[in-house]
């Protein structure tokens, strides 16, 4: 009688368990990114970085393998369900590096624009400002080391929180040009600008939005409903605006944690209680 086959041990390390291990530490690190369980989930472009690293990293190991099983004769078994396996395992982060690398590209230009602007356009990034909001923060922080950013550039770690077009002639055009690639923005500032009511529509992709001043300019109730579902804006200024208080009580009824404010926001301090 022929004698049977060994089992192999379910401990024992082959390069077919090597990949699918490989893809099951990329699930885990795409489910970590969306429900954010780590810290590093809560910096942006770390988690991605990541599951690049492990892709390269079991890459080498396995051309290591393959180099050693040759010169020792040792058996190398890799099926062509692997190689498939493979080619997605290393195609998910690539794929996912690739939309980072987009979406950190479209906020980079979007701040070469505001700033080419002039006058006194001001970005403002999430690493300027401590957890409590504070700007400049008490102790000076990075969101990666210097060669990462010359690398990848600081939009592929960084967040544009805040930006300040005060006094500038930025309009209607600039304003569709430049938020396509801030969809993070948390604070906007549009006081003695040219920006219109048919400009407000173009914010509408600026969900986080809590606070927006629209002082100095030519808003009017008509404006103000492309406001209502803003339902995390908190702080709105709208002094010396050709707004109603039929407007006004308008979006207060539809956004009820807003409050209304009708004075300046003044430049030469920073109250983040005021302008988060």
């Amino acid at each position: 009688m022929a004698e049977s086959k060994p089992k192999r041990r379910w401990y024992h390390l082959s390069p077919d368990r090597l990949i699918f291990g490989l893809l099951a530490v990329e699930g885990f690190l795409l489910l970590s990114e969306w429900f954010q369980w780590f810290a590093f989930n809560e910096k942006k472009g770390w988690t991605v970085l990541i599951a690049v690293a492990a892709v390269c990293l079991v890459v080498v190991v396995m051309l290591l393998w393959l180099v050693v099983s040759l010169l020792f004769r040792w058996r190398f078994q890799f099926s062509l369900r692997s190689l498939v396996v493979l080619v997605v395992a290393v195609a998910i982060p690539c794929c996912w590096l690739a939309v980072q690398i987009r979406e950190a590209e479209r906020q980079r230009r979007a701040v070469e624009a505001i700033r080419e602007t002039g006058g006194w356009a001001w970005v403002g990034y999430d690493y300027e400002f401590d957890r409590f909001g504070n700007f400049p923060p008490s102790q000076e922080q990075e969101p990666a080391p210097s060669w990462l950013r010359d690398l990848l550039g600081v939009d592929f770690f960084a967040e544009v929180e805040v930006v300040l077009l005060d006094d500038t002639d930025f309009g209607d055009a600039g304003l569709q040009q430049v938020v396509g690639g801030l969809t993070n923005l948390q604070c906007l500032s549009l006081s003695k600008t040219q920006v219109t009511d048919a400009g407000l529509e173009h914010l509408k992709g600026l969900t986080n939005l809590n606070g927006l001043a629209l002082n100095d300019t030519q808003i009017t109730d008509e404006g103000l409903a492309h406001l209502k579902g803003f339902v995390r804006l908190q702080y709105l200024y709208l002094g010396n605006t050709q707004v109603t208080d039929k407007g006004i009580e308008g979006i207060r009824t539809a956004l009820p944690n807003c409050e209304i404010l009708e004075s300046p926001i003044v430049r030469s301090t920073w109250d983040s209680d005021a302008f988060p």
